[in-house]
């Protein structure tokens, strides 16, 4: 609440709110999966199922994962992709074994904490919104066009920028897909072994 309101009043001293409400330029294709996204985060929200929870879950992760696609960034959308199929499989493991919802606030706290998630929701967007517009200095794409070649001997400026120019962001993303795949190992030899343990 206090990061809302300050957020706010920052907003209403020093303006620009309107030209942060302007609507991005966006393709047809975007507008449908920004839309899917939002109906899907909704109905992970309302539903008392929790396989429909799950999979409004995955449609929100995938989603993230086109958008990324969309916008050139190949790398991140691999991680995303083998980070959300590996979030539902675990989920998928656990959900069976909890018990059913339960309701413990009453229907007025219910709205109340409803209206709280979208007013503070709106103001963050809001806030990336306004970031976007911002250029606080000149693009890098140009440096890092002349640099590839000149710099790192490279002609592809994208493998460049990843090995090169970001070396640590790519390791840090190397470092999660590990982590991915040991998971799945534990999961797959964990099965495995219990599957062994009842045969015998």
């Amino acid at each position: 609440a206090a990061t809302a309101i300050l957020l706010a009043i920052e907003f209403v001293y020093r303006g620009g709110l309107l030209e942060a409400l302007a609507l991005p330029q966006a393709r047809l294709h975007e507008w449908v999966l920004v839309s899917l996204m939002a109906t899907a985060a909704v109905i992970a929200t309302l539903t008392k199922s929790r396989l429909k929870a799950l999979l409004s879950l995955g449609i929100v992760g995938f989603g993230v994962a086109l958008i990324f696609m969309f916008y050139s960034a190949p790398d991140l959308a691999i991680t995303q992709v083998l980070v959300e199929t590996l979030t539902i499989v675990l989920f998928m493991l656990v959900v069976y074994r909890l018990p059913r919802f339960r309701i413990y606030s009453s229907g007025m706290q219910r709205i109340a904490d409803g209206v709280f998630s979208l007013i503070v929701g709106g103001i963050i967007t809001t806030l990336i919104l306004k970031a976007q517009q911002l250029q606080l200095s000149s693009s890098i794409s140009e440096t890092f066009g002349e640099l590839s070649y000149a710099a790192a001997k490279g002609k592809n400026v994208v493998n460049v920028i990843l090995v090169d120019f970001r070396a640590l962001d790519t390791f840090a993303e190397i470092t999660v897909l590990g982590i991915a795949a040991l998971g799945v190992i534990a999961l797959v030899s964990r099965r495995f072994n219990r599957t062994n343990e009842r045969s015998t």
